[in-house]
C-alpha cells in the first residue's frame, strides 16, 4: 500500500526510510496520542492514495523525526537528499506557524474578524509552501489524526478544537487545491465531533 505505484527502485527508497525511523520511532508518540510508527505510516498510506511522488511520500514519514530524535534528524538530507529534507523543514515550518497564528473564532469575536484571520492563514501556509507538497503532507497528516480520534471514539476538548480547526482551514485547503476526496473525508470525520447526535 505504501508503495502503491512507484517503480521498484522508489519502493525500496520509501522501505528504507521505514527502517531509517524505526528505532526513532519505536515505543513513542506524537503530540496528538498516536503510536508514533503508526502515524507515520498512516500518513504515507494517505499520500499514497493520492498518488504522490516517492519523495512526499518520505517526507510523510521523517516530519515528526526533528521532534523525536533530533540527532537523527540532521542525517535526513545525507540519507534522502536535500529535496525531501527541505520538504520536512517545510512541513516543521508550516506546523509551527499554525500553533502560532491560528487562534478559533470565539465568543465576543465578529464573525467577519475570525474569516479574515483564516484567510490569511490559509494564504500564510500556501505561500509559505514553496513546495506544494508540503501542504499535501500536512493535509494527509490532519486526516491521519482524525481517523485516529474516530477510531478511538475520542470525544473531548481536543477533538472538537481539531474538528473546527479542519472545518475552518485543512478542508477550505483541499478544496482549493482540488483533492475533493481529500476534503469531503476531512469534513466528514469532523462532523463525526461538532455533530456528534447527528
Amino acid at each position: 500500500q505504501l508503495t502503491a505505484g512507484l517503480r521498484a527502485e522508489d519502493g525500496a527508497r520509501l522501505l528504507s526510510a521505514l527502517d531509517f525511523v524505526y528505532e526513532s520511532y519505536a515505543g513513542k508518540r506524537v503530540p496528538t496520542g498516536q503510536d508514533a510508527m503508526a502515524f507515520a505510516r498512516g500518513v504515507a498510506s494517505a499520500l499514497a492514495s493520492l498518488k504522490t511522488d516517492v519523495d512526499t511520500r518520505i517526507a510523510g514519514l521523517l516530519f515528526e523525526l526533528p521532534l523525536l530524535d533530533s540527532v537523527k534528524a540532521e542525517q535526513i538530507e545525507p540519507h534522502f537528499g536535500k529535496e525531501v529534507a527541505d520538504m520536512v523543514a517545510g512541513i516543521r515550518q508550516l506546523m509551527k506557524l499554525h500553533e502560532a497564528n491560528f487562534v478559533a473564532p470565539e465568543q465576543g469575536k465578529t464573525k467577519s474578524s475570525a474569516a479574515s484571520q483564516l484567510e490569511t492563514l490559509r494564504k500564510m501556509m500556501l505561500a509559505m509552501a514553496t513546495d506544494m507538497r508540503v501542504v499535501l503532507v500536512r493535509l494527509a497528516s490532519r486526516l491521519v489524526t482524525l481517523r485516529f480520534f474516530a477510531e478511538h471514539k475520542l470525544e473531548n476538548a481536543t477533538s472538537l478544537s481539531y474538528a473546527r480547526e479542519t472545518f475552518d482551514l485543512y478542508a477550505p485547503l483541499a478544496n482549493r487545491l482540488g483533492i475533493w476526496q481529500l476534503k469531503w473525508e476531512l469534513e466528514d470525520l469532523s462532523f463525526r465531533f461538532t455533530e456528534p447526535a447527528n
